[in-house]
C-alpha cells in the first residue's frame, strides 16, 4: 500500500483495468441476486407477496435479513440445516462489507499501475496503532486484484444457490404444515 508521502501524488483513477471492472461489476451484480434471493425467504416466512414486503420489510442489511430468517424460521416452525445456518452468519456480513468497499471506495492506480481501493467510511486499525480510527481522519487503501473478487464473487454465488435451495425448503416446510 502506498504510504501518505505517495498519496499526496496519487490522484483518484477511474480509468481502471477492464478485467477489474468487470470483477468489481460481477461482484455487485452476485451482491443484489443474493439480497433478492433471502428477500424473498422472509416474504414466504411472513407470508406476504414481494410488492407488500418490498413496502413493509424494506432492505435492512444482509445479515439483518440473515437473523429476521432465522428468527421467523423457529416461529413458523421451520428448520434451518445447522451448517447453512453457521455458514450464513459467517459469510454475510464479509461478502457486505467487501461489496460496500468496492462500491464506495475511491479507486486509485500507482505508477506501476497497481489498482489500489481507499475506504473513505467506517473505522479500522492502523498498524502503529492498537485503537480503532474512522477513515476519514486516516484513510485505509488496499490493492485490489482479480484473483480475490472474485474468489469473494464465488463465495457470493455459492451462498446465492444456497440461498435459493433454502427458500424451496422453507416454502416445502410451510406447504407440509397446511396439509
Amino acid at each position: 500500500m502506498p504510504d501518505d508521502v505517495q498519496w499526496a501524488s496519487i490522484r483518484p483513477n477511474s480509468n481502471l483495468p477492464v478485467e477489474i471492472l468487470a470483477i468489481i461489476g460481477q461482484m455487485i451484480v452476485l451482491h443484489s441476486h443474493l439480497e433478492e434471493a433471502l428477500q424473498h425467504i422472509i416474504y414466504a416466512l411472513t407470508g406476504i407477496d414481494s410488492a407488500t414486503g418490498r413496502t413493509a420489510i424494506r432492505a435492512p442489511r444482509l445479515s439483518d435479513r440473515w437473523t429476521m430468517i432465522e428468527d421467523l424460521a423457529e416461529q413458523r416452525g421451520c428448520t434451518i440445516d445447522a451448517l447453512t445456518a453457521e455458514n450464513f452468519r459467517y459469510d454475510l456480513g464479509r461478502m457486505s462489507d467487501f461489496r460496500d468497499y468496492l462500491a464506495h471506495g475511491v479507486f486509485y492506480r500507482d505508477a506501476s499501475g497497481n489498482v489500489y481501493c481507499r475506504k473513505v467510511r467506517g473505522k479500522w486499525v492502523p498498524p502503529s496503532s492498537n485503537k480503532p480510527v474512522k477513515h476519514a481522519k486516516v484513510p485505509a487503501a488496499y490493492a485490489v486484484t482479480v484473483e480475490e473478487t472474485a474468489r469473494v464473487c464465488a463465495i457470493t454465488e455459492v451462498a446465492y444457490e444456497a440461498a435459493r435451495d433454502l427458500h424451496r425448503d422453507i416454502v416445502e416446510q410451510l406447504r407440509a404444515q397446511l396439509v
